[in-house]
């Protein structure tokens, strides 16, 4: 988490630090594929914001 944390501490771009994020959690689980979901505004929705790996390629589906 130490090392997590000296590397997106001086992101400022917050979908950059969602991938930096994403990538570190698939890391420290031993799989590169992945899937970052967001809740919207209203709190009633989860959509899919970014994917690694063979996951991407859905980004954008329905």
């Amino acid at each position: 988490m130490y090392e997590t944390t000296l590397d997106l501490i001086n992101r400022l771009d917050i979908d950059d630090l969602l991938a930096a994020i994403l990538k570190r959690a698939c890391s420290l689980l031993g799989t590169e594929h992945g899937l970052l979901y967001l809740i919207n505004d209203q709190k009633d929705e989860l959509s899919l914001h970014l994917g690694t790996g063979y996951i991407k390629t859905i980004l954008g589906l329905p």
